[in-house]
């Protein structure tokens, strides 16, 4: 006759982490906090149960993960998704300090959509997590020139993340005349980086894509707005595609001036669904 052993709910901390992982999940977040309070084993449990930490929002579980910062392992955290467009981009500030000073250092993946993103920010950032990246999603509001912002375009985390795999990129560039991604570039190879998204709306004529494609050899997938495909009228273009990107097979290009986000949407298919 087999035996079923009985667990109270104060044991539940002494259980395999496997099991304790298989409740948490059927938890919300507001119960999993609850959770935590019952004891010191139940609150360690929980805020280092990899699920809670799984996606990051500037909401109620920012002003959680503040307070136990401590207790939380650095390595629990592997994602953020901030939406701070209409004026709210200092959270986002406030947010990248915040990481770097824990050293929060594993994140994997990141959506960001914030009105501008000054040099100093986006390195504070990079110098923390970009080792560890391998999808990264952004989206600038405004071309807001700024007294400590520099040209951040998408060159920087070409250059910045060696373990990206997907990468996008919607704009405008601040200061974009002055934006020279040939110089982050020379010289770069990059290994990983398979799928690559650039909708750059204050781009002309002063756009070299052929820079991109010498640095991502790897690439698979390139979807491009209609005035940075513009910027490609040399015939030589598609000879330099097959030469720089062997493996490319599909490029998507849009009229950036109908739908200059839309026809990312299907695209944008990686990114992990946050816990509510």
């Amino acid at each position: 006759m087999s035996t079923v052993k009985i667990y109270t709910v104060a044991q539940l901390p002494s259980l395999p982490h496997e099991i304790q992982h298989k409740v948490f999940e059927r938890l919300s977040f507001d119960e999993c906090k609850r959770c935590s309070q019952l004891s010191r084993a139940w609150r360690s449990a929980v805020l280092n149960w990899p699920g809670m930490w799984r996606c990051l929002q500037m909401n109620k579980k920012f002003r959680y993960f503040q307070i136990h910062c401590d207790r939380i392992e650095k390595s629990a955290l592997k994602g953020i998704d901030i939406d701070t467009y209409s004026g709210k981009t200092i959270l986002w500030i406030k947010l990248v300090s915040f990481l770097a000073k824990q050293n929060f250092n594993a994140i994997n993946w990141a959506r960001l959509k914030i009105d501008f993103l000054s040099k100093d920010t986006a390195l504070m950032f990079l110098n923390t997590c970009g080792n560890a990246l391998s999808y990264l999603h952004i989206s600038l509001h405004l071309a807001r020139k700024v007294d400590f912002a520099a040209s951040v375009g998408p060159d920087m985390f070409v250059q910045k993340c060696p373990n990206l795999t997907k990468l996008t990129f919607i704009g405008p560039i601040a200061d974009v005349t002055e934006w020279r991604p040939s110089t982050a570039l020379k010289n770069i190879k990059h290994q990983r980086l398979t799928d690559l998204a650039l909708v750059i709306s204050n781009i002309h004529d002063n756009m070299d894509i052929v820079t991109f494609l010498k640095a991502v050899p790897k690439l698979k997938y390139l979807a491009v707005s209609y005035n940075i495909a513009h910027t490609t009228s040399d015939p030589s273009f598609p000879m330099e595609l097959q030469q720089y990107c062997p493996d490319l097979a599909t490029i998507v290009i849009s009229d950036s001036h109908i739908s200059p986000y839309g026809f990312l949407d299907t695209y944008d298919e990686y990114k992990p669904k946050c816990a509510q």
